[in-house]
């Protein structure tokens, strides 16, 4: 569903878009306090790892979307 949602604001021209992420994306071993940059610095915990990739995916491929 994100997926298509990035893909019909960028057909529409939307100015913004807001995507939300998880703390189920953070790997297992985040110290604490958590940073963004810490974001892709390991997989997911188990039990969440699936739902995890996903928002990732999703911060990835609306990376890819960005305006230059």
């Amino acid at each position: 569903m994100g997926i298509e949602l990035i893909e019909q604001a960028r057909q529409f021209d939307v100015g913004k878009f807001t995507i939300l992420g998880t703390i189920c994306a953070y790997p297992n071993h985040t110290p604490i306090p958590f940073k963004e940059e810490n974001l892709f610095d390991g997989y997911p915990e188990e039990t969440n790892a699936p739902y995890g990739i996903a928002k990732k995916a999703l911060l990835t491929q609306s990376r890819a979307y960005r305006k230059q």
